[in-house]
């Protein structure tokens, strides 16, 4: 199985590698319709690497569009910092920057669905460009 084959080359994967095998693993498994077992793949990746970006918004589109907005939330107050930093990197690419402008969308989202406006609106200034 593609789980098996992810296992036999951890070993010579770095921890990023590993992140980023197992985050396109999860969008398989997204694209298959198969869900839940994404959510396990992109869950893997973050506890290995807890700062990967694709995973992380693999991770938080599954959660929206469950409508899960608690576990959103909660993946956000861990996941939010690292984007934040991330975002403020020199040199990082257009690709990454657009991603964490996306996660940067989602949190707007989740945090109005929690009752958060001042979290909400925060976030939707930053993923407009806006200050953190």
């Amino acid at each position: 199985s593609a789980e098996r084959a992810v296992e036999c080359l951890a070993d010579t994967f770095t921890r990023r590698q590993r992140a980023e095998t197992l985050s396109l693993l999860g969008r398989i498994y997204i694209a298959q319709r198969m869900t839940s077992e994404a959510r396990a793949e992109f869950e893997r990746a973050l506890s290995i690497h807890p700062g990967f970006l694709t995973a992380g918004q693999g991770l938080l589109s599954i959660l929206v569009n469950l409508r899960d907005w608690r576990a959103a939330g909660d993946i956000l107050e861990a996941f939010l910092p690292r984007v934040l930093a991330k975002a403020g990197e020199p040199g990082i690419s257009g690709e990454l920057r657009e991603l964490a402008g996306t996660i940067f969308e989602m949190a707007a989202i989740v945090y109005a669905r929690l009752n958060r406006p001042n979290d909400a609106a925060r976030w939707k200034a930053i993923a407009a460009g806006g200050a953190a």
